[in-house]
């Protein structure tokens, strides 16, 4: 009984690591998301938290199928980015220092992740050995320091890309398609 446990412990502990890993990195990538609509206000900004968002969830993705050893589909990423983001706008404006702290950790996560695909650049071309570096790439589930400099310039534009999101009606990837069926019908 005892070496039962030994040998399903370890199992036990990475299959929540591996949960937690997907929660992180999907509430990363539902924060940039929300994030992209700083674009109205400056655009090089949107851009990067576009690409920020596009990173987070794809490494969601991976995350999920490594959790679950099941394919992972666009429409199933999407649906659990939507749910995401309806329980981050839920709590908008009250949650905004949490979503502070949240995005400067994502925003040092991405970069962490970003300074192994630099150094792994030529095993970026293989699909196969990509999934191996984004697997062996730092995980979203520790506390990350803001890569840049000085936070507080970045830190005006958080409630600024939030309003932006409230005022188009908090869309997501979910409400959008939703949308995009009944107009077609």
């Amino acid at each position: 009984m005892r070496k039962l446990i030994l040998v399903l412990l370890p199992m036990l502990f990475s299959s929540s690591l591996a949960i937690a890993d997907t929660y992180q990195a999907n509430r990363c990538s539902a924060i940039f998301m929300i994030m992209t609509s700083v674009q109205k206000t400056n655009e090089g900004l949107g851009k990067y938290f576009t690409q920020q968002g596009g990173m987070s969830g794809t490494l969601t993705g991976l995350y999920l199928g490594e959790e679950t050893g099941k394919r992972v589909s666009n429409g199933m990423l999407s649906k659990l980015k939507s749910k995401e983001m309806t329980t981050i706008g839920k709590k908008y404006p009250s949650n905004l220092l949490q979503i502070e702290k949240e995005i400067s950790s994502c925003m040092g996560w991405t970069f962490a992740v970003g300074k192994v695909i630099q150094s792994n650049r030529a095993s970026m071309k293989n699909n196969k050995k990509a999934k191996q570096v984004l697997l062996s790439a730092p995980r979203p589930n520790k506390q990350y320091k803001y890569p840049f400099k000085d936070f507080s310039t970045i830190k005006s534009f958080i409630q600024v890309g939030f309003d932006n999101w409230v005022s188009m009606g908090k869309m997501t990837p979910q409400l959008l398609r939703d949308k995009l069926k009944k107009g077609i019908k």
